[in-house]
Formats: structure tokens, C-alpha cells, sequence
């Protein structure tokens, strides 16, 4: 089995929602699963509207007002009843710098499980895990009391295969690092925010030479977040992400559509839509999303449901949440 064939079975078994499914040409698929069960509630439509430790990731522009210190996980298995072993991993800090802003760093871990190697006989070579591996370190600070700029330093780590099981003797292990540029503009006067986050810059990830390298998958995201109800114990966000990817000539833009709804100080229920149908020349996936948010005392769990392939199961996610 050569490398390239284990890239193709593992991004066969991933098939990655979201952005991942129009950008199937790049690679680290790990930069393209989103963080957080209450961003995947509201139907991924969270860069103008996130505050907390998963800022980093969607908006690390969002870091400069940050007041507190916050910490979160995320477990996802990403394709139930295909493969038990192939998941996704989140987990994230962030806390406030007199004076300057606020900071972010957290970790990604994917694995796509215990993989057979075989040679063209069929004779078994070895067994081995196919795993991606991104920490990242992010930093927000006020360009005015309303607007925040931010960036994020990524190191990515794919290991697919070692040489011992590949035809040609390559380790299928490529390293790279990336960056994200962001911005975040509130507007009080209307309770509204605006935000951009420019994903993934960076050199191509090659496995063996640069003449076999996949790009990152590079996206722009664009989006508004509106406070349409915020007064005794409730509070109602709408939110639109726009997102622009550029790996192949032909992606389109994706719309993402979100809503959360909180009562008290409790509990929080959340709605959105995935749309990736604008020039797809894919089958695009297009649904709602769902979820719910439970909070006690700084604590918060989270749960989402959200689309995928036609062909496939919905994914959940799962978010543990702490202010401190």
C-alpha cells in the first residue's frame, strides 16, 4: 500500500462535513472539522458571535475582549456506523492580558483508527494508526474599544503511515504551520457584531516532495451577529457565516444560518442550516442543525446534531465547557 492510497482510504472514511467536503482536494482535514457543540448548534455560523475558548479557532480577533479565563473539550465521533475509532478531539484555553487583550491555545487531535496494511499479494504488511496532531496559539488585542484584531500560529502534524508499511519505503508523515488573520467589529449601539477570519495560510503539506504536496484548506470566513432579544433572562442570537475556500477554482461560497435562544441562566437552545449547494459540484450537504446548552455555576455542557453527506448519519458533538 502506498501513501497515496492511504490518503485516499482515510479521506474516503472520513468524508469531513462542513467546509472539509467542498475543500476534498486539501489536506489536514483536522483544520477543517469545527470546535464546539454550541458553534455546531447554531449551524456553524459563529465567527461573528464566539467568546469563548474555542475564540482561537473561530475568531481569535474575539480574544481582545476576552475578561475571564475559560476552558473547553470537544468529542466527536465523526462517522457512526462506519468506523468506530475515527474521531475528533478539542480541547482549548483561553484568559484575558492587562492591558492588551487576551490569548488562546489549544490542541487538536484526529484520529482515523487502526488501519491494515497489505501489499498487491494481499499479504499483510502491518497494522498502524492514521492521526493528524495541530496545536495552535492565538493572540487578540484592541485596535479600539470596538475592534479587535487577532492571529493564530498553527503546527500541523499528519502521520497517515510509517515506511514500514508503505510500497516505496516513504513515511506517510508531512508537517507544516499555518496561520489565521481575523478581525471583529461590535457595534453596541445596535447590538451587532461583524467578523472575518482568513483560515489556514501556509505552505502546502507534503508527504514525500513538494511535487506531491495537498494544499491547507485555506477559507475565508465573513459574518454577522445580531442581539435580537436581550432582556429579562432571555437573550436571542441570529447569526450568518459566509465562507469563501480557496483550494479549487470551482468552490463556491457556503452559508451557514444559527440561532440561540437562552432562558435564564440555564439553559440555551440552539438552531441552524447548512448550505453548501451555491456552484457545488458535489452533492452538497444541506440541513438543519440542532442543540442544546446546559449551564450551572461557570460549568456548561453542550450537545449538537448536524449534517453530513446524504449517504451518511448525522454526527453529534459533544462540548464541556468552564469559566473560572
Amino acid at each position: 500500500m502506498t501513501v497515496r492510497s492511504v490518503v485516499a482510504l482515510v479521506g474516503l472514511a472520513l468524508f469531513s462535513p462542513g467546509v472539509a467536503r467542498a475543500q476534498s482536494t486539501a489536506g489536514a482535514a483536522s483544520l477543517q472539522i469545527e470546535p464546539s457543540a454550541r458553534a455546531n448548534g447554531m449551524g456553524k455560523a459563529h465567527v461573528a458571535v464566539v467568546d469563548d475558548a474555542v475564540a482561537s479557532w473561530w475568531n481569535p480577533a474575539a480574544l481582545a475582549f476576552m475578561t475571564e479565563s475559560q476552558a473547553t473539550l470537544m468529542h466527536s465521533q465523526l462517522v457512526p456506523g462506519l468506523a468506530d475509532d475515527v474521531f475528533y478531539e478539542f480541547i482549548g484555553y483561553s484568559s484575558s492580558i492587562k492591558g492588551l487583550g487576551g490569548y488562546g491555545v489549544n490542541l487538536i487531535y484526529l484520529t482515523y483508527g487502526k488501519n491494515i496494511a497489505t501489499d498487491f499479494s494481499g499479504q499483510v504488511l502491518g497494522e498502524f494508526t492514521s492521526y493528524e496532531v495541530v496545536p495552535s496559539f492565538a493572540i487578540g488585542t484592541k485596535l479600539t474599544e470596538d475592534i479587535g484584531l487577532g492571529v493564530n500560529f498553527k503546527f500541523v502534524w499528519v502521520d497517515l503511515a510509517p515506511a514500514a508499511v508503505t510500497q516505496d519505503g516513504h513515511d506517510g508523515r508531512g508537517t507544516t504551520v499555518a496561520v489565521d488573520g481575523a478581525a471583529l467589529w461590535r457595534i453596541p449601539r445596535y447590538r451587532m457584531n461583524w467578523g472575518l477570519n482568513f483560515q489556514n495560510i501556509g505552505p502546502n503539506l507534503a508527504f514525500i516532495d513538494e511535487d506531491q504536496s495537498d494544499p491547507l484548506p485555506r477559507n475565508l470566513k465573513l459574518g454577522v451577529g445580531y442581539w435580537a432579544l436581550v432582556q429579562d433572562g432571555h437573550r436571542l442570537i441570529l447569526s450568518a457565516d459566509l465562507n469563501k475556500p480557496f483550494v479549487r477554482k470551482d468552490d463556491g461560497p457556503l452559508l451557514n444560518l444559527g440561532s440561540e435562544y437562552n432562558l435564564g441562566e440555564y439553559l440555551a437552545g440552539r438552531f441552524g442550516w447548512v448550505y453548501e449547494g451555491w456552484f457545488s459540484q458535489i452533492e452538497p450537504i444541506n440541513g438543519p442543525s440542532f442543540g442544546l446548552g446546559l449551564h450551572y455555576k461557570g460549568f456548561s455542557f453542550d450537545y449538537a446534531s448536524v449534517p453530513q453527506a446524504p449517504d451518511l448519519d448525522r454526527v453529534s458533538r459533544f462540548s464541556l465547557n468552564a469559566r473560572f
